[in-house]
């Protein structure tokens, strides 16, 4: 499961993400999370669904069923990674992939209201 590791490793990077943040996020030990890059443990079928969701991919793509080139991302995502983000906005967006999308439609409409009120204040 080399190639696993070497994906994960890869998106984390890209991301710009340590590894004691997304082992925060996981609940794991920070040396669990370093042994599924390195190939020493396999993550289960469940943490690796995470993984991939986290991550913002798909478990074809951690398992090496699809190509390195070929990520599975919506048309509506956009490219970020000129920007830099802060330990608290990298582990608010590490739960927001985490949700559910009811959870997620909770926090978008919360987010709304409070830019709609600051909007009103400034008026």
């Amino acid at each position: 499961m080399k190639e696993l590791g070497m994906r994960l490793k890869l998106l984390r990077k890209e991301q710009r993400i340590r590894q004691n943040e997304i082992s925060t996020i996981l609940g794991i030990d920070r040396s669990t999370y370093s042994c599924y890059e390195t190939g020493r443990i396999t993550p289960s079928s469940e943490m690796l669904a995470i993984l991939a969701r986290l991550l913002g991919t798909s478990t074809d793509y951690l398992l090496g069923l699809q190509p390195l080139n070929i990520m599975t991302e919506p048309e509506s995502t956009y490219e970020v990674d000129k920007m830099e983000y802060t330990h608290n906005e990298r582990m608010l967006l590490m739960a927001y992939r985490l949700m559910d999308d009811a959870q997620k439609k909770l926090v978008d409409e919360y987010v709304k209201k409070l830019n709609d009120d600051k909007e009103k204040e400034n008026e």
